[in-house]
């Protein structure tokens, strides 16, 4: 009896629910046996044993061989596929695929958290240093692999295992004092490194090293504090840049003369608002940018950058979600193009407004308002009669557009405008059951 036969039997049980009856009814034997019985009833029972073992041991060989075919299969299905790889559940297809001539594939197999030891073994072996440096950041690798990675010749290998959530301390503290300054980095970053490493590797030759020591969320305010001092400036940045710097030090690296400091000031979710208010008048457009970007920003802030002579500051407030609806409705007549599409792309803007961007002069500012979701059926039907093929293109694709304007547009002038509005008039027919 082969997998084919079987498959193609009519009204045959599938082979899996034959191997769970089979494991039921041994169950049941067993159960009879520790019974007190008769020498001779011991001896039945033991043969039927012997029968069901036999019998099962041929389902699963079926169950397996058919197991295989269909993982085969399924993995030339999704080869190509490098998202359904990442997702895949099954360890068969997994096993196939992890056997793939292209590395890449296989590198897609080692990020997967489902797979099986025995393929979390052969990939941390592959010749393929990509490969490798992957089941070392799996979070599912099991640690004697981690701890065999950990001391790998790749150094870009042993950044991987540096890089893992679960990693063991002991593994982390090996490698907090390896020779490649981008292991240690790595270990400077991770969050679950230890307060004794962290302050070791503060003091890393290394500003790169001191620098992700600086941003890790971990490191106590003691190191934050004599690292605000460092003599690299990216350092000082790294402390400006970390949630949980303290007030005072914010405060005197807002003064700091190299304007990347300030930006990692202005950055910070946890900056006060009047150190904000200060920065907000740097010379240095990056930074007023920077603060207009937060979303921790106070409105009366946004409201004084909303005048800025940058329009890219003035950009960045049109976009930013907390601005007021009268400021959207001032920068919706600035002069540039670029901040009034900004204002057509805020998910807090009025209909009004909306309307009247929809008939701007600049396309990019009419390409964007079929984009947002609070765009009205009636600036729709406007739209969908734009010169522009990208307006109407936007359009088609918005789910609110009516069926009747979609039929239009199917019989636009544009070749690809009407074979787009077909294609979507066809997707929302009702489907057969």
């Amino acid at each position: 009896m082969n997998f084919e036969s079987i498959e193609n039997q009519e009204n045959e049980k599938s082979i899996a629910e034959e191997v769970l009856e089979l494991k039921e009814k041994l169950d049941l034997k067993l159960a009879e046996l520790n019974v007190s019985k008769t020498e001779d009833e011991k001896e039945k029972i033991l043969e039927e044993i012997e029968e069901l073992k036999e019998s099962l041991q041929e389902k699963n060989g079926i169950l397996k061989e058919g197991l295989v075919v269909i993982a085969k299969k399924r993995a030339g299905d999704i080869r190509e596929n490098r998202e359904a790889i990442l997702k895949e559940g099954s360890v068969f297809v997994l096993r196939e695929l992890s056997e793939d001539e292209d590395f890449d594939v296989r590198r897609r197999v080692a990020k997967n958290l489902n797979i099986p030891i025995d393929v979390f073994k052969k990939l941390s072996k592959d010749e393929e240093h990509r490969v490798g440096r992957e089941i070392a950041k799996n979070p599912n690798t099991p640690v004697d692999i981690l701890n065999e990675l950990s001391k790998d010749k790749s150094g870009f290998v042993r950044e991987g295992v540096a890089e893992n959530p679960n990693i063991p301390i002991e593994i982390l503290k090996e490698l907090s004092e390896d020779e490649d300054e981008f292991v240690r980095q790595e270990v400077a970053r991770n969050p679950n490194t230890p307060i004794n490493i962290l302050q070791q590797l503060s003091e890393d030759k290394d500003e790169f090293v001191r620098q992700e020591v600086a941003k890790n969320p971990n490191t106590p305010t003691k190191i934050l504090d004599k690292l605000s001092k460092d003599k690299s400036s990216i350092v000082q940045q790294g402390v400006a840049e970390n949630p949980n710097t303290p007030t005072d030090i914010l405060k005197e690296l807002s003064k700091n003369k190299d304007y990347d400091v300030r930006r990692g000031v202005a950055e910070n979710l946890h900056t006060p608002a009047e150190i904000l208010e200060e920065l907000s008048e740097d010379e240095v457009t990056d930074v007023r940018l920077d603060i207009a970007k937060n979303p921790n920003t106070p409105v009366d802030i946004l409201k004084k950058l909303s005048k800025d002579k940058s329009e890219f500051v003035r950009r960045e407030i049109a976009e930013n979600p907390n601005t007021p609806i009268e400021v959207l409705r001032e920068l919706s007549k600035d002069e540039y193009g670029s901040v009034r599409q900004w204002v057509a792309g805020n998910f807090n803007i009025s209909t009004d407004i909306l309307k009247e961007l929809s008939k701007d002069k600049d396309c990019r500012v009419r390409r964007e308002i079929p984009m947002n979701p609070n765009v009205s059926i009636e600036i729709l039907r406007e739209l969908s009669k734009d010169e522009d093929l990208n307006v109407r293109r936007g359009v088609i694709m918005h789910p609110n557009t009516p069926t009747n304007v979609l039929q239009q547009l199917s019989e636009d002038k544009d070749k690809f405008i009407r074979n787009l509005a077909s294609k979507e008039l066809e997707k929302r027919k009702p489907k057969k059951i």
